[in-house]
């Protein structure tokens, strides 16, 4: 999914482990999983909802080329945890467990 001429990835997870919801550029995540950026790249909007309650948003720097990993944190903020660059010798992503 992530490649050199890739569009930036984002990667999402939640801590501790509950019901939430993410929109990345109009595609629904699940924690553990990641999508594609919009092809510019950017400040990309990041929304969640934490058991279908209200919707919260963040925009997150997500450069073209790279996967930005981030987290959900216990007290529902959004932090960036890693960035890596897109390529053969990069690491696969591990979800929280």
């Amino acid at each position: 999914m992530c490649d050199a001429a890739s569009a930036a990835v984002i990667c999402v997870q939640a801590s501790p482990d509950r019901a939430v919801e993410f929109d990345i550029g109009g595609e629904s995540v699940l924690p553990g999983e990641c999508a594609r950026a919009p092809e510019r790249g950017g400040a990309v909007r990041v929304a969640w909802t934490i058991a279908g309650g209200p919707w919260n948003d963040r925009r997150i720097r997500a450069p073209r080329h790279r996967r930005t990993e981030v987290a959900l944190g216990a007290d529902a903020t959004l932090e960036v945890m890693t960035r890596h660059r897109c390529g053969p010798s990069m690491a696969p992503f591990v979800p929280l467990r």
